[in-house]
């Protein structure tokens, strides 16, 4: 959620800590709190759980415990690696670190110096936890003869990336951009002069920026955006108040934007198969929406797969479909929101739009979920999206939905959380909790690491997942939610015994 006022900071801060959590899969209990990473903190109006009588449920394991996997660390030393990225033709991974800065990674070496540094575009970050900074990078298709690569950032609210300072009386706090990039010197680095400027989002708030982006089979650029947090738009849904993920009128938050940058003349243009490319009223940038915080999108040949952080009680994934509302701020997940009461959802609500918005299209359910509580036990804060894996090195990974979460207790210790899980099959046998919602089975990675607590658990914020040329897959941690350290680090995940 977002954070336009800080005095309750403190008071969810402490309620979090005063938390019991316990190692084995933990089991909707005793605190509310905030979403992670890209959730953030805010004004929260839950200090307690859901009233949820949990006596008669099943007290086993909603997540039990999956395969064990290693981690081989290849870079440390970056603040807080927010992305990863390759380029064909190019055996170097590419690192961004929120501060700022793009590395490189070759023969498991981070470079001296960064590949591009976009610091000085940057608004200026929080020394604490913060959701601005640069958040996504990605390569052209074609970069081995373009030379192009892209850039997410949060830059400052200048005159020359706004039209107007506020938005419906509320202060434009800073702007999303995105860029294209040229490279120089034999694409030894990154050209900063060489920056033109596609695409710019005002945000009202440092929090629910999202930040991914990446390019689909089908050539075109996807990006991520979050709601913004509080931004001023008025949406049909009466129930909750104004929340920007079910307006595509007025702004490009809480959705993903498919857009065609192969052009000549235009930053950008709009595909004519775009859901709302032929609409009056629509932006038609948009492919999807209703989302409040995509961490992490991905995909899996044609399939697209968005991780949704969660406002106070549940994490969800979803596969996106071209033109698909997934929900957001009339449900949180497959359950109604509440937005006078986070930790309280209502009874009923809408499984569609009304008629006269965009025809009275479905409200879409995650293929994934959990709650941030089970059982009086913590089980995460904020989803962290990743890939399905298709590399040769770790079997017991195979054609699985490998995903993560930030820690267990928002804005606690550092305790993140590996997940996998992959569609059911008829002899698998699920959580009630998923077989009553059709949901994926998930299991808990058992991590084979030095960073591990006395109870083994991983001591490390999970803050984003990479995928190599090989298909093979990378977690990015740090142990510091702020931008204060040095302590982010790129680790390859292997084969426990190796």
């Amino acid at each position: 959620m977002s954070n336009n006022e800080e005095n309750h900071d403190t008071n969810l801060f402490q309620q979090t800590i005063a938390c019991d959590r316990r190692r084995i899969l933990r089991t909707v209990g005793t605190c509310a709190v905030s979403a992670g990473i890209a959730g953030g903190f805010g004004p929260a109006t839950a200090t307690s759980a859901p009233n949820t009588d949990t006596e008669d449920e099943p007290t086993d394991a909603i997540i039990p415990l999956g395969p064990t996997i290693g981690l081989e660390t290849i870079a440390e030393g970056l603040t807080y690696p927010t992305d990863f990225a390759i380029a064909d033709g190019d055996d170097r991974y590419f690192v961004t670190d929120q501060v700022g800065y793009v590395y490189t990674i070759e023969d498991e070496e981070l470079s001296d110096e960064p590949f591009v540094d976009v610091s000085e575009q940057l608004v200026t970050l929080n020394e604490g936890y913060d959701e601005r900074g640069l958040l996504g990078i990605t390569f052209h298709p074609d970069f081995e003869e373009n030379n192009r690569f892209y850039l997410r950032y949060s830059a400052p609210p200048d005159d020359d990336l706004l039209e107007e300072p506020e938005i419906e009386g509320v202060e434009v706090e800073h702007v999303e951009v995105l860029s294209v990039f040229e490279t120089e010197d034999n694409q030894a680095s990154g050209d900063l002069d060489s920056e033109e400027i596609l695409l710019t989002v005002p945000q009202t708030h440092f929090v629910h920026n999202s930040g991914e982006i990446t390019f689909g089979p089908d050539g075109y650029l996807y990006v991520a955006f979050g709601d913004g947090g509080w931004y001023p738009i008025h949406d049909w849904y009466e129930e909750n108040e104004d929340n920007a993920a079910q307006d595509t009128i007025e702004s490009l938050h809480g959705g993903i934007l498919r857009i065609d940058v192969d052009t000549e003349d235009e930053p950008y243009e709009i595909p004519s198969d775009n859901p709302l490319a032929d609409t009056d009223d629509h932006r038609g940038e948009y492919y999807a929406w209703g989302l409040r915080n995509p961490w992490g999108m991905s995909f899996d040949g044609d399939d697209l797969y968005a991780a949704d952080v969660g406002e106070v009680l549940y994490e969800s994934v979803y596969r996106i479909e071209e033109g698909g509302n997934y929900g957001w701020n009339v449900k949180e997940g497959t359950h109604c929101f509440n937005s006078d009461d986070y930790a309280e959802p209502l009874e009923d609500c809408p499984d569609e739009t009304p008629e006269d918005v965009r025809g009275g299209e479905p409200l879409l359910d995650p293929i994934l979920e959990y709650p941030h509580y089970y059982n009086d036990e913590h089980i995460g804060s904020a989803v962290i999206g990743g890939f399905v894996y298709q590399g040769d090195t770790v079997s017991t990974l195979a054609d699985t939905y490998v995903f993560g979460d930030w820690t267990a207790e928002a804005h606690g210790d550092p305790d993140g959380s590996l997940f996998i899980a992959s569609p059911p099959t008829n002899d698998e046998e699920r959580h009630p909790y998923n077989e009553e919602r059709n949901l994926w089975q998930i299991y808990e990675l058992e991590i084979d690491a030095d960073d591990l607590t006395e109870d083994g658990r991983f001591a490390r914020y999970v803050s984003a997942f990479g995928r190599d040329g090989d298909s093979e897959l990378y977690v990015m941690t740090t142990e510091s939610s702020g931008m204060d350290s040095d302590s982010g680090e790129v680790h390859r995940i292997i084969p426990a015994d190796d």
